[in-house]
Parts: structure tokens; sequence; C-alpha cells
């Protein structure tokens, strides 16, 4: 993995436990899909499915949950942006079978 990589994944593991924390947020149970509402801005060229994979994979390890429980919704992502970040947004969705 990349340097930059690396440190785009360490970003988002701080930005969501952040969120898990300032949100007082705990998960239900396996039993609910986690619709993540993404929206990126970056200063670099880089492909959407790259940054989503690390993203994902970035979220279920500071969860400490298989990303398999994601639905990704990834509603903008801009580039040339001076300062790169990320917003996250969290939604536990039960199952209703």
């Amino acid at each position: 993995m990349t340097r930059p990589a690396k440190a785009w994944k360490e970003y988002v593991e701080e930005v969501v436990r952040w969120e898990i924390k300032s949100k007082k947020w705990s998960l239900s149970g396996d039993e609910t899909q986690i619709v993540v509402n993404i929206n990126t801005f970056l200063n670099r060229p880089m492909d959407a499915d790259n940054i989503l994979k690390l993203t994902l994979d970035a979220c279920a390890k500071a969860m400490g949950i298989n990303d398999v429980r994601f639905l990704p919704r990834v509603w903008k992502m801009e580039r040339r942006h001076k300062v790169e970040y990320i917003t996250l947004e969290f939604v536990e969705e039960k199952d209703n079978d």
C-alpha cells in the first residue's frame, strides 16, 4: 500500500472514531445494514473505486465490523481542494425479512 493510501485510511479511521464518539452511536447488531453516506474532497486525482475501497476498509476497522454490512452511497467526489477531507454519515437499516 502506498504511503498516501495508508495516510488516507488512518485519517478516515480517525474521522469514524470521532463521529461515533461525538454522536454517542453504537451498533444495534449483526442484522443491520449500515448506509454510509460519503462526500469526498481531494487535492489529487484518484479513481473513485480506489478511494471508496480504502474508505470502507477504514470505516470497518474503526468500527470493528465486517464491511459486508455497508451500503455505500457516494454523493460527492470533488478534486482540486487545498485540504483533503471527507464527511461520513452512518445510518443503520434493519432487514425487513
